[in-house]
């Protein structure tokens, strides 16, 4: 079950996690950039993944992304994204994270259902027509991005 909300009230959680055995809650999030020393790549979603599975300083980047910023397991990637503060005022912030892995682009790791509908943006043609709401930089977007974005 996919939530048509941007924000899910606490209230709906608990009832939700319940609803059967099997599910996973899983939150995916809309970052501004992720780079390493090799080079950056601009606006991802990024996925939490059920359980311990990764400390909280890890995280597991797909092939695609590995190979555009040339990490490896074990590499430093800083990862951007927006905070909201008071008056829902944005604020850009950041976090350090170790490349634990390299998954394939298929499968589990390659799930494009795990990006929310967003309006503006999840119904858009192509990246550059990204009509968000928030600040994007639409220059910083990539020939390769774009045909990521259309694969």
């Amino acid at each position: 079950m996919n939530s048509d909300r941007v924000f899910i009230d606490d209230i709906l959680t608990d009832p939700l996690s319940g609803i059967e055995k099997s599910s996973e809650g899983i939150l995916t999030y809309f970052v501004n950039q992720i780079s390493t020393a090799g080079g950056s790549a601009p606006y991802s979603f990024v996925s939490t993944l059920p359980g311990r599975q990764l400390d909280k300083d890890e995280v597991i980047i797909n092939s695609w992304l590995a190979e555009d910023l040339s990490a490896g397991v074990g590499d430093t990637i800083r990862m951007s994204y927006f905070v909201v503060g008071p008056l829902r005022e944005l604020t850009e912030s950041s976090e350090l994270f170790i490349v634990k892995s390299i998954a394939a682009m298929d499968g589990r790791f390659g799930d494009g259902t795990l990006m929310p509908d967003l309006p503006g943006l999840s119904d858009a043609g192509n990246c550059r027509d990204w009509d968000t709401g928030v600040p994007i930089t639409l220059e910083s977007i990539r020939d390769k991005d774009e045909d990521y974005w259309d694969d």
